[in-house]
């Protein structure tokens, strides 16, 4: 579908230049090309995924590739500022990690562990078109955190140990069980926890808690 359509990085470009130059210092990318690759994939598959998904016939095919070319600018013009904003909050997180006090180091190691699940190359074509945006949140999120540990940094401690035992069960659980809708969306619920406890006022997605996720990770297992 990418090489059947006409020009997508020069749409792509037109999208990414109405805003600040895009630069892959500090994040998962090792180049802006590499960036501008998940982008795309990204973009496509939420295309495909609206227009029924995989097809296994020529005028299957060919329907497809038309409904992605009619769609992928309007995909385009969304997720595409979103994964710009995503790089300029990663930047701000890579300055206030290299700026925390020692005495924090083991909340830094914290926050470094919790982005490394959802930022990787090839994170946004993996999360989907429309969790893009919460990719950003999670990660504005870990820099709110980190401008606020020195007020209680025992209660920190406290979630943080909470939560990264819950990940644990998690992690213990997805070397055993099938990937699930079920299964990724306890991940979710997680990072949402995170907010909750770490950075209420960036925001969270729906109502969680330390209880709705054990219930949760006790229902894989039914």
């Amino acid at each position: 579908v990418i090489l059947g359509l006409p020009s997508p990085r020069r749409l792509m470009r037109t999208v990414l230049d109405a805003h600040e130059p895009i630069s892959v210092v500090g994040s998962p990318y090792a180049t802006t090309q590499a960036f501008h690759d998940d982008l795309l994939a990204c973009a496509v598959d939420a295309a495909m995924a609206a227009n029924g998904g995989a097809v296994l016939t020529e005028s299957g095919f060919e329907q497809l590739l038309a409904a992605v070319r009619r769609d992928i600018g309007d995909i385009l013009e969304v997720v595409g500022p979103e994964a710009a904003e995503l790089l300029v909050s990663v930047r701000s997180l890579v300055t206030a990690l290299n700026q925390a006090p020692p005495a924090f180091d083991d909340i830094v190691e914290d926050i470094q562990q919790q982005v490394d699940r959802f930022l990787f190359d090839g994170c946004l074509t993996a999360v989907s078109a429309g969790h893009v945006a919460d990719l950003r949140r999670y990660v504005d999120g870990a820099v709110y955190r980190l401008g606020r540990v020195a007020e209680d940094p025992d209660r920190d401690r406290r979630s943080m140990a909470m939560i990264n035992g819950l990940e644990d069960e998690l992690d213990a659980l997805t070397d055993v069980l099938a990937i699930s809708p079920e299964l990724v969306e306890v991940d979710w619920m997680i990072q949402e926890l995170r907010m909750s406890r770490f950075a209420q006022p960036i925001g969270v997605d729906g109502r969680v808690s330390e209880e709705r996720v054990r219930k949760a990770l006790r229902a894989l297992l039914t």
